[in-house]
C-alpha cells in the first residue's frame, strides 16, 4: 500500500512537472516569437531611415533648383521688361 501511494505521488509530480514545463517551453517559444518581431521592426526602422535620409536630400536638391527656377524666372521678367522697353522706345537690345 506504501508503495502504491509513493507512486501516485511520484506520478503527480511527474504530471505537474511536465506542466510545468510545457508552460515554459511556450514562454521561451513566445519571446523567441518576440525576438524575431523586433528584429523585424529593427530592419523596417534602418530602412525608413535610410529612406528619410534620402528623401532629405532629395528635398535639399529641390530647394536648389527651386532657387535657380526662381532666378531664370526673375531674369526671363527683366528679359520681358526690357523687350517691352526697347520696342516702345524704339532701341534695339539684343537678345
Amino acid at each position: 500500500m506504501e508503495a502504491e501511494i509513493e507512486f501516485l505521488v511520484l506520478t503527480w509530480e511527474i504530471e505537474k512537472l511536465k506542466v510545468s514545463v510545457g508552460n515554459q517551453i511556450t514562454v521561451v517559444e513566445e519571446q523567441t516569437s518576440l525576438v524575431v518581431e523586433q528584429e523585424q521592426m529593427l530592419n523596417k526602422l534602418g530602412e525608413v531611415e535610410s529612406k528619410a535620409v534620402m528623401l532629405k536630400k532629395q528635398a535639399e536638391e529641390l530647394e536648389k533648383y527651386h532657387g535657380n527656377v526662381l532666378d531664370v524666372e526673375e531674369v526671363l521678367q527683366m528679359r520681358g521688361r526690357v523687350c517691352k522697353f526697347s520696342i516702345h522706345s524704339g532701341v534695339v537690345v539684343p537678345t
